[in-house]
């Protein structure tokens, strides 16, 4: 287990490092690394310790409302930035969805047909349903940082107290893609709160 740990961490600063584009060094102080703390920022978005069935279902519920976000995101976003961010969060989030089909049943792990989302996803992919243009743009990479933070905090979290070997690998293979969204959401965030395009 240690090493799938030290795996995890060595892939997401590899991931983090290359093709985040923008200032290297804004980057490298906004990054999570799983099995390291999380900052104080993040540090109410990390849930309980959880097992694998759960580690599973909240993933689930988490890819749908990346995808179904992201989805809004390239119809709705009036700026280009953000929407090359969510076709890369879409691509992403069905790749780990998928992951996480095979994870779960090599887990023997039965996942809802369709995961539930939590009250706070289902209101902010309603609040979003009501926007356009800059108001969307804000609102939703405010949304990104918030559900990447809440995802690196699971992801680091399971793999400090994994039970499954396969939901442990499932985490080490998402923690780089989450930790590069949430590098590029915070920096087009804070661009787009400055007044920014």
């Amino acid at each position: 287990m240690r090493i799938a740990l030290m795996t995890a961490a060595a892939g997401a600063l590899a991931l983090a490092a290359c093709g985040t584009g923008g200032d290297a060094g804004a980057a490298n102080d906004q990054q999570v690394v799983p099995g390291e703390p999380v900052t104080n920022m993040q540090a109410e978005a990390v849930p309980a310790a959880v097992n694998a069935i759960e580690y599973a279902n909240l993933v689930a519920a988490s890819d749908r409302f990346e995808i179904e976000s992201a989805e809004i995101a390239i119809e709705r976003a009036d700026n280009e930035e953000v929407r090359e961010l969510a076709r890369m969060i879409l691509q992403d989030h069905r790749q780990s969805t998928e992951r996480l089909r095979q994870a779960a049943a090599g887990a023997q792990i039965q996942l809802p047909a369709e995961p539930r989302l939590s009250e706070d996803q289902q209101r902010d992919l309603d609040a979003l349903r009501g926007l356009s243009g800059a108001d969307f743009d804000r609102t939703w990479t405010v949304q990104q940082v918030a559900a990447h933070e809440k995802a690196m905090g699971l992801v680091t979290g399971y793999l400090s107290t994994a039970d499954n070997q396969a939901m442990a690998d499932h985490a080490n293979s998402v923690a780089g893609p989450i930790n590069q969204h949430l590098i590029r959401a915070r920096d087009l965030a804070k661009r787009l709160q400055e007044g920014g395009r």
